[in-house]
This record gives C-alpha cells, structure tokens and sequence, in this order.
C-alpha cells in the first residue's frame, strides 16, 4: 500500500495530527498515542521539527514511537529506528509491509542498549532504594531494570544459554563481578563490556561506570556523583555568594578525613559559623548509624591510615586505603552508639578518591607551596596551585571509559594553563593503564592534557611549581 500522496507536504496544529492519525490508526489496526504523550515525545525531540507546525512526517513519526514502545523498544533505539527511515519506510513499516521489529538479539545496538538498560536500572534501583523502597517488589523495579532483565534473557535464549537473569537479587550481585564472567556470550564476549564492573563490591554502589554507561543513554537525572553534587550545591545556595567555596571545601574535607565520625567531631563541625540551617541538616544526612556488624562491643574500630570503619575481618572498608596500606592498623575504638558512619555512595565518590586527592594537597601544602587550595571554586578541580594550575585526581578501573569521559570535557580543568590528570597510584601501577588511557583521548583533549600517577604528579609540580 503506497504512502498517502499528501502525507509529505501536509502541515498543521498538532490537533488536526492527532485526527489525522487517528484516522490511519484505524484504518490499519494502529495503536493512538494519547496528545500528552505526542508534546513529550516533540520535546523530547523524537519527532523531527519543521518550525511550530506538525508535519505529516510527524504523524507517521508518533505511530512508529507508538508500535515500537508495544515492543517494550527503548526510547534511545526508537530514535535510532526514526532517524534511519524516510517517510516510505516508515509507512512500509507501519503497515506491515516491510520489517518492524526491533533490533535483532545480538545485534550491535541491542547489545549496547541492554549494557545501557541495565546500568540505568541499577542507577534507579540505588535510587530507590535509598527512598526506602524494597529490592525486588515487582510494583517497584524500575523499568529500565526490568526491561534489562528481558533483554539478557534474550541474548542469553539466542546464544543457546539458560536464562539465569529473572532474579533481581542475583542479577545485582552478579553486577560486582566483571560482565565477563557472567554475562551472555554477545555481552561477555564484547571488548567494551567485558572488564566492565558496574556495582562496586566494596561499597555496593554503582560504580563510576555504570554512571557512565547510563549517561550514553541519556538517563543522567539519576547519575549519583550528579545527585550528590546537586544536594551539596542546593543547600549552599542558601549561603552568600562569597562564602559558598569555603563552606563547600569545609563540608567536603571533613567527609574525606571523618569517613567515621565520633559525636565530638561531628558536633564541632555543626559549630562552625559558616554552616547554616540548611547545611547542617545535609551534614546530618551524610551519616547513618554504624551497622552492628561492626561493633566490637561497646566500640567501633576506626583505621589508623584514613580514619575510616573497618569490616569484621580488620581490613579498612576504603579500597584505596587497602591498596595504599596493605597491612592493616587500627585505631583507638569510638564509641559505637554515637558513632556515624558516611553513606556507602558517599564512601565511594567522596570518602575513597579524597584520599589520593588529600595526598596530593598536603605533600605540596608541606613542601612550602604557597595559594595551594582543595576543591576550588566550588569543586573547579581536587587541587589548585594559584589560579594557573589545576590538578584532578582519578581513580576509574576503565582506562577506555575514563577518556571518553574526558574527550567529552575535561570540566573545570578548562580554566586553569596547566592541566594535570593525576590517576591514582593503585590504577598507575596496572599494566599500562596510563598509556591505554591517553591512547584512548581525543587527539584535542590529548593536547590538552598532562597525565600522571599521583606520585610523579607531586614531584611534577615541586620541581616546577609555576611551569
């Protein structure tokens, strides 16, 4: 059946689109998209837009949105399928005379859209969670969880594998070991994917790139190192402009150098005269009660190196303080009832990588260097020297993902002459990580760019300070 002849030069309100739609709708056993849901798929830009009026490519578009979204299509991969198709295809696809399915299991795009799926999910469902909700009440999975669940199934039934992804507890605990040794042979398989960790064992948190990968899908509303930036600049804004920097960097560093917080401490930093109303009440919000796994007794063990809780074993829960010290030390106990701990997202985001990043501030500090400043600028960069060179520490297991990270923007680093990537030492000391890193950034942002372990980054700026 041939395309409408008007149908290519038709132009009018999205109300006569709508009747115009629904009349073809009808007529070929289409499903009607409601007129809320045609304003956000136009201002989601999923239609194509010729000035304010709809165009007959229009209605086509909102009934191919409409037949794929019955498929359980992500939104992502409905685009890609619009993009792809001119205004036959599309009435060829609608009506049945040319292929409509979505994209094949094992397919490339429905590879990459699962890993995207899934990483969303678990941001959601992290999210959910901290709201108070229950892991694995059907009603309350996220949608984006539940579709990856049907998506590995997929993979798994096409590459002659069991389906062993029904289960949201397992799945997420499968999570925190590489894809690799899990996941099905197309996604274990696939150089992007197979090292790939997205919840973090340590902490049970998404990881960095998890972030990452849901933010290629264009899901960053639920993106953590996002939410918590967000929540501390909520609440400074609250303050006078001149003195936000300084309570940013005072609410930051004592997260970094309390992971484990006695009441003493944490009364004191309540006391302080920058903090309003507003600020304290998100201070008390980063703290929870120590769980009582971890109590000795009466007591809390806390680590001697960064101050943080230990597990029951007598290891530090901060990976990078493991790594940096690997024989354990406790020590004095605090008391374990009044006692607060960090949040696990904010051990992970904050409390973990602070540790490279006080590293670096207190050896340049100590060295004699003057105008050396943590967290600048509201979080500009980790470390400043004067207003000319900004350093930034990193510590992502993903060298790859890491540069197209960076490729992207190199955030605040921007604004300073010399930029410096300082990677943390346990990541430097892998096998090539730093090469695989710069071979992976933009040949732009490698111009741009110096990358260093923390340790030579040190010794970089006090041979030359001002370079």
């Amino acid at each position: 059946m041939p395309l409408p002849p008007d149908l290519p030069s038709w132009r009018s309100t999205l109300s006569a689109a709508l009747t115009r739609a629904e009349a073809l709708a009808a007529e070929h056993r289409l499903h009607m998209p409601t007129e809320r849901l045609a304003r956000d798929w136009r201002a989601a830009d999923l239609l194509t837009k010729d000035g304010r009026q709809f165009t007959g490519r229009n209605i086509l578009e909102l009934l191919r949105i409409r037949q794929l979204r019955e498929q359980d299509l992500p939104l992502p991969l409905i685009q890609q399928d619009l993009k792809t198709k001119t205004d036959e295809a599309l009435w060829d696809a609608l009506t049945g005379e040319a292929h409509s399915a979505p994209p094949l299991a094992g397919s490339e795009a429905f590879i990459d859209e699962t890993a995207r799926l899934l990483a969303a999910g678990l941001l959601r469902q992290f999210k959910n969670t901290q709201n108070g909700l229950i892991v694995g009440i059907i009603s309350e999975l996220p949608r984006e969880l539940r579709q990856a669940q049907t998506w590995l199934a997929r993979l798994a039934l096409r590459a002659g594998e069991e389906d062993r992804f029904a289960a949201v507890h397992p799945l997420i605990h499968m999570c925190t070991r590489p894809m690799g040794e899990w996941a099905p042979a197309p996604l274990a398989h696939h150089p992007a994917y197979r090292d790939l960790v997205l919840v973090d064992p340590d902490y049970l948190v998404p990881t960095e790139e998890c972030d990452a990968l849901a933010a290629q899908g264009g899901r960053v509303d639920d993106l953590i190192e996002s939410r918590l930036h967000r929540a501390l600049m909520d609440a400074l804004s609250t303050l006078p402009g001149d003195e936000q920097a300084g309570a940013y960097t005072l609410i930051r560093r004592f997260i970094a150098e309390q992971p484990l917080a006695t009441a003493e401490e944490l009364r004191t930093l309540l006391l302080d005269p920058h903090l309003n109303a507003p600020l304290k009440s998100l201070i008390h919000q980063c703290y929870e009660p120590v769980h009582p796994s971890e109590r000795r007794g009466p007591l809390v063990v806390r680590c001697a190196y960064c101050r943080g809780p230990m597990h029951p074993d007598g290891r530090c829960r901060l990976a990078s303080c493991r790594a940096a010290h690997r024989i354990p030390k406790a020590g004095p106990g605090v008391p374990a009832d009044t006692a607060r701990v960090a949040r696990p997202e904010l051990l992970r985001y904050w409390a973990d990588p602070a540790l490279e990043e006080l590293r670096v501030y207190r050896e340049l500090t100590d060295s004699g260097l003057r105008d050396v400043t943590l967290y600048p600028h509201l979080d500009r960069c980790d470390v400043s020297v004067g207003e000319h060179t900004g350093v930034d520490v990193k510590d992502h297991a993903n060298p790859a993902r890491l540069a197209k990270t960076l490729s992207d923007s190199i955030g605040g680093l921007s604004h300073y002459r010399r930029r410096i990537l300082a990677v943390a030492d346990r990541r430097a000391r892998e096998d090539q990580y730093i090469d695989r890193l710069v071979e992976n950034l933009s040949a732009s942002t490698r111009r741009t760019l110096t990358v260093l372990s923390v340790t030579d980054t040190i010794a970089l700026i006090k041979g030359a300070p001002n370079a």
